[in-house]
């Protein structure tokens, strides 16, 4: 496998900026709409991409690449209400006198564009499959979500959210603000009441009849895995070969969503405990390992909590909220995709707690985390994700308890038992979503027994944060004959960061090997040295 070529986006992390996520879609679409007429039958038509689109290519590959605007029903069960239109691009098979057709890819979510998927994947998917399949990255319904008429409503809007609500009053503040996000949402556009994963999952299945493919061949990464699992249950008859990598656990996500969210903070805890005893085990090696870490992380924590920021020697003012971010982030991060390793948060702990030791007035020019600030959309290139997208499918899909009253009981219960991580998930997706406005879409949520003709192949890392192994097992269990490949190490998505695991996939994709074994795969990301 390839990996030779960094991604050009990051799959998971979220911002608060909107706006260059659409200007994205809209630039694409400005110059596609007019191939597809109103109200026509489903069809695809090839044109060339944007310059914008084309600018992220290598330029010996660019003939590769095309795009396309594909027009769904905005109502799948009512095809005559209206129009969703999503943006395709296409990385044509370099050698198709082989081509076994369409590989289509989601990098996870929900509410990332898929329209460089394509891109990326040509740095992380082996030469062979490549070589025989047309990579297709979407948009996924959802995408074009504006919620607010102006940068300065959403900014009036989501400057009063709080990642991690640790006073009455930002608590307060926090659920009053996803109230207003969740009516601006439902008030935005007639798009909005129609955005879910089973409506992803329909629309999905007439852009493969659209593609002329008699089945569907994905790669599911992360919530991608959802849409697949959605997509499988939907229409078992046309379901090919599925890469479900770090998984999440579809039914758990949808029938008991808190039980999820509790589960998937469990998660991060479980691999910041790993991490911190392999720092332990390491001694000198570790830049956080003198004493006991897991006990001076709880400190440097605590630490925070209390003082309420510290200023490293940068500039860079650290506060608790900004601690869990950057913890989290680099759990759930993949050495693919580029941000800290997990031996870089451990150097940066060190620093922290040298801060918290000899503590500095932070000057009122001091910046803090990047993760902690509403990001500038498009600053350093573009967007490729929309929190509109993002709350609004979840918020319809996974059918929270609407006890908005009962968000800050649940966070102080789940702290107890996990201090790190416990609160913030708590406030993540409940907080919004058990108040936000009834959807009209359609939102499946089971059965979840499927029977494929294909089994997929299911791969997660041993010490996987955000979407932990329980995870990926329950969805192989779902799917008799599945093949399971984990691999030692941290990280969320395994696709291009192994290559023990990338000849598996590649050997699923190109000669359909199903894996009759488990499969484990020692890590090629050593956390020291």
């Amino acid at each position: 496998m390839s990996t030779t070529r960094k991604s050009v986006i990051m799959p998971f992390h979220r911002n608060r900026g909107v706006g260059a996520a659409v200007a994205v879609t809209t630039v694409m679409t400005a110059g596609l709409l007019s191939a597809t007429p109103a109200h026509a039958a489903p069809e695809i038509d090839w044109i060339p991409c944007p310059e914008e689109i084309l600018a992220q290519v290598p330029p010996a590959e660019q003939d590769l690449f095309t795009c396309a605007y594909f027009v769904a029903p905005l109502d799948h069960a009512d095809p005559d209400a209206g129009e969703a239109g999503t943006t395709l691009v296409r990385r044509q098979a370099t050698e198709p006198e082989g081509s076994q057709g369409s590989l289509m890819v989601n990098l996870g979510g929900p509410g990332m564009s898929g329209v460089i998927v394509p891109i990326a994947m040509s740095g992380l998917l082996g030469e062979e499959v490549l070589a025989q399949y047309d990579l297709i990255g979407f948009d996924p319904r959802g995408m074009t979500l504006d919620c607010f008429g102006s940068p300065e409503e959403r900014e009036r809007v989501l400057s009063d959210l709080t990642s991690l609500p640790t006073t009455a009053e930002q608590e307060r503040l926090t659920l009053a603000a996803f109230d207003e996000y969740g009516q601006a949402c439902a008030d935005s556009s007639a798009l909005a009441p129609h955005v879910s994963t089973e409506n992803i999952a329909r629309d999905l299945d007439l852009m493969r009849a659209a593609l002329g493919e008699e089945r569907l061949n994905f790669v599911g990464m992360s919530y991608g895995s959802m849409i697949a699992s959605v997509y499988a249950n939907l229409y078992p008859e046309t379901t090919g070969s599925l890469v479900l990598d770090s998984p999440v656990d579809a039914a758990l996500r949808v029938t008991r969503p808190l039980e999820y969210d509790r589960q998937r903070a469990q998660g991060f805890e479980d691999a910041l405990d790993e991490l911190l005893a392999q720092c332990d085990e390491a001694g000198a090696e570790c830049a956080f390992g003198d004493g006991d870490p897991r006990t001076r992380f709880d400190e440097v924590r605590d630490g925070l909590q209390e003082n309420g920021s510290v200023l490293l020697e940068d500039g860079e003012a650290v506060t608790r909220a900004s601690l869990t971010t950057k913890v989290g982030d680099t759990l759930q991060g993949s050495p693919v995709f580029g941000g800290d390793t997990p031996g870089d948060v451990l150097a940066w702990l060190q620093r922290v707690s040298e801060a918290l030791e000899a503590p500095t007035e932070a000057p009122a020019d001091a910046t803090t985390d990047a993760s902690e600030q509403p990001a500038a959309a498009g600053a350093g290139g573009f967007s490729f994700y929309n929190d509109d997208a993002f709350y609004s499918i979840n918020c319809a899909d996974r059918g929270y308890p609407a006890t908005p009253r009962h968000v800050t009981r649940t966070a102080q219960k789940w702290e107890t038992t996990m201090p790190t991580f416990g609160r913030s998930q708590a406030f993540e997706q409940y907080a919004a979503c058990s108040q936000w406005p009834d959807s009209e879409a359609p939102a499946y949520r089971g059965p979840w027994v499927a029977s494929v003709d294909v089994p997929p192949l299911v791969l997660v890392h041993e010490h996987d944060a955000a979407t932990p192994v329980s995870f990926a097992e329950r969805t192989a269990d779902r799917f008799p004959g599945a093949g399971s490949v984990r691999v030692e190490g941290f990280g969320h998505v395994v696709l291009g960061s192994n290559s023990c695991a990338g000849a598996v996939i590649t050997d699923y994709l190109v000669n359909g090997e199903v894996p009759g074994e488990d499969v484990s795969c020692a890590s090629e990301a050593p956390v020291f040295g």
